[in-house]
């Protein structure tokens, strides 16, 4: 018999309207750790207010390391102006000159090239020298002025393939007045046939030493030297080039580096051409003419001396010669006398007659101290001679040196109280465009010898007589004898070409014929070798043509 289920008296219960039920309460769930409470802040600062003082507080670091930037700006350029006032400085003034001299001819001058416009580059490059240097700048050799360095700048340019200059380190010297910058570069050029012609021409007919020379590539190493004045100027320009080292590279026989270079046309401070700093630049030819006499005087003093003596201790040994030893002895130490004159008028002379208020003022007085008074001389063998040939002669030509050669020994003429020095001498010449008008004016019609003569380079051999008065020491006159012909030959190689070129050429034995009115006689006492015979009655013949062409 089954149960019914006795009922839950509580659940049974009706709920009474004056008490409440009571809610139930939620189970707690336990937190995992991926929930977490999420702060209202950023960072570590887990606060607004945290956030925004550090806020705050950064814009104040940044601010104040801005004003620092700002003050170490100020700081630089006012230590950049104090370095640039300091002139001696690496940053100074100066020194950036001559930067800027290194950078404006890097490559050279800018020489103008058919097809190319570079007038403007040649204009700055000008105004740049002008600007930086004192007008009366030294550049050695008695030479002054901006022209003058751009002149070589422009034979540097044109005589050699410039191709660059690279500054390597510099030398800054401080003085009370003055700064000197000392800088070292290196150039790189090419060798040109031009380089052979203008600066080597006495190598041209060795065609080995050409070939192996042109073309070649060299970097010599360099020296600038920037002397500036006071008023940041600069007064002297140096520079020196190891051309030895240079060219030791590519000749490797001494003996012909030593041909290729010592006859070379460079002159001190490394400037092309025949310039050549005067040995006496302050002595004057009477001074050494006077010094001369004064050392014979000395001596010729002291062989009286001794001959008074020699004549005291044995009067009887000099009894009869006693007339001619002192005669023997006075030519003895003339000799010297006469020779030191004959030398002194080729160092007056050895660039020629030069247009210079300083260097004719002294070639002048050289001649008025050693020839014969105006007025006692031959009009035509005398001072005002010499002096008046050497002038047309410069004019036609430019003279690059004249040199001697050998001297032979000094013949007396007792009878006439004179004697005679017979010397030969080299003249180097250059033909130019005026040379062709006033020597050679038929040849301007030919095209192909005006370009094979005009710039070319002669040497003309000489011979020259001095006939010297042994009692004053006084030159009565000087004759000389030049060899056109033979100058000519060597540079044409052609007959015809020669012999159409000299055949009306305004040309004479001692220079050229318009200035020669007298006729000259051979130096030689003995007759010449049969060779060198036909060329003087070629020269005639040529002379005596040239003057029937002119009557005609």
């Amino acid at each position: 018999m089954s149960r019914d289920p006795v009922p839950d008296p509580i659940a049974q219960r009706e709920p009474s309207p004056s008490r409440p039920t009571p809610p139930r309460r939620k189970s707690k769930k336990k937190k995992t750790s991926s929930t977490t409470k999420k702060s209202r802040g950023w960072g570590p600062f887990q606060s607004v207010l945290k956030e925004r003082s550090v806020d705050f507080n950064l814009t104040l670091d940044v601010q104040n390391l801005q004003q620092q930037v700002r003050d170490l700006i100020t700081l630089r350029d006012v230590l950049s102006t104090r370095s640039m006032l300091q002139r001696h400085s690496p940053n100074g003034s100066l020194f950036h000159v001559v930067k800027e001299y290194f950078h404006v001819f890097r490559t050279g001058w800018a020489v103008q090239e058919s097809g190319r416009k570079r007038l403007v580059g040649e204009q700055h490059q000008r105004q740049f020298l002008h600007s930086v240097m004192d007008p009366e700048v030294d550049v050695d050799n008695g030479l002054r002025g901006p022209d003058v360095m751009a002149e070589q700048i422009i034979m540097y340019s044109t005589f050699i393939k410039f191709i660059r200059t690279t500054l390597q380190s510099y030398d800054i010297v401080a003085a009370d007045d003055s700064i000197v910058i000392k800088t070292h570069a290196r150039l790189r050029f090419q060798v040109l046939r031009k380089t052979i012609e203008k600066i080597f021409p006495h190598v041209i007919g060795d065609e080995c030493l050409v070939a192996q020379l042109v073309g070649q590539e060299v970097e010599p190493a360099i020296g600038l030297t920037f002397f500036f004045n006071s008023d940041g100027k600069c007064c002297r320009y140096e520079m020196d080039m190891d051309f030895v080292g240079a060219f030791a590279s590519i000749v490797k026989d001494p003996v012909k580096l030593e041909i290729l270079l010592g006859r070379a046309l460079i002159a001190e401070n490394c400037m092309f051409g025949v310039l050549k700093e005067p040995r006496y630049p302050q002595i004057q030819a009477g001074t050494l003419l006077e010094s001369a006499l004064e050392d014979e005087r000395s001596r010729l003093v002291g062989e009286l001396e001794k001959l008074r003596n020699c004549t005291k201790s044995d009067a009887g040994v000099l009894h009869g010669p006693s007339v001619f030893v002192p005669t023997k002895v006075t030519h003895i130490h003339n000799d010297a006398l006469f020779q030191r004159i004959v030398d002194d008028y080729y160092l007056v002379f050895e660039n020629g007659y030069r247009s210079t208020d300083n260097q004719e003022h002294v070639q002048t007085d050289f001649i008025s101290q050693i020839f014969v008074p105006s007025g006692m001389e031959d009009p035509h063998k005398g001072g005002k001679y010499v002096q008046t040939r050497w002038r047309v002669l410069c004019e036609c030509f430019d003279v690059l040196e004249f040199k001697q050669t050998s001297v032979s020994s000094i013949e007396y003429n007792d009878q006439e109280d004179m004697c005679v020095i017979r010397s030969r001498a080299s003249y180097t010449l250059q033909l130019t465009l005026r040379s062709l008008e006033l020597v050679f004016p038929h040849v301007l019609s030919n095209r192909s010898l005006v370009i094979a003569l005009a710039g070319s380079l002669i040497v003309v051999p000489s011979q020259l007589m001095f006939t010297i008065e042994t009692e004053t020491g006084l030159v009565a006159h000087v004759e000389e004898r030049m060899d056109f012909v033979g100058a000519i030959a060597a540079l044409l190689q052609n007959r015809e070409a020669v012999s159409f070129v000299m055949s009306q050429a305004q040309l004479s034995l001692d220079g050229v014929s318009c200035f020669s009115p007298y006729p000259v006689t051979p130096i030689l006492s003995s007759p010449p070798p049969q060779l060198r015979r036909e060329k003087w009655q070629r020269v005639l013949t040529y002379r005596k043509s040239a003057q029937l062409a002119r009557a005609q």
